[in-house]
């Protein structure tokens, strides 16, 4: 799973520009708040597979990511200064490897953030990948956005 580059909102909104078609109704629904309605936006993207707007992160890992306080911060140790808490929430998504990517694969170190010691241990990997531009080429998302539990 790979945490997103972007937040959920920017991520939706980005997918939705690249959509062909989109009724007012829902342009118009995609300037609101409401993040079960981006990610159903998101959901569509999957559905049509057009994922021409979508900008995934450039990290990721093997484990199972499911809150942010346990598993985004202390065990993959992402610190504020990459992820604020301010630009959640944040989601995970399943990526498949479209094809072949040099990549940085390890264990993700103990950090200092702020005030607190981020252990790390987090297997992640580094899609060495030249441009963001170019990720969706090699990596296909192969499930719905999942948000993290917790702040």
């Amino acid at each position: 799973m790979a945490v997103m580059e972007v937040g959920a909102v920017d991520t939706a909104l980005t997918i939705a520009i690249g959509l062909k078609d989109l009724p007012d109704e829902l342009r118009a629904r995609l300037n609101g708040e409401d993040p079960t309605f981006l990610c159903e936006a998101i959901t569509e993207a999957m559905r049509s597979g057009d994922f021409s707007g979508m900008k995934l992160g450039g990290w990721g890992t093997f484990d199972d990511i499911k809150t942010f306080s346990a598993d985004m911060r202390h065990r993959a140790a992402i610190t504020n200064q990459f992820k604020p808490a301010s630009s959640g929430p944040f989601y995970v998504v399943k990526v498949e490897v479209q094809k072949r990517l040099d990549a940085n694969l390890g264990f993700a170190g103990q950090q200092q953030d702020i005030a607190t010691a981020l252990r790390g241990g987090a297997t992640q990997v580094e899609f060495l990948i030249p441009s963001i531009n170019k990720r969706n080429d090699y990596l296909k998302p192969v499930s719905i956005p999942r948000k993290l539990e917790g702040r």
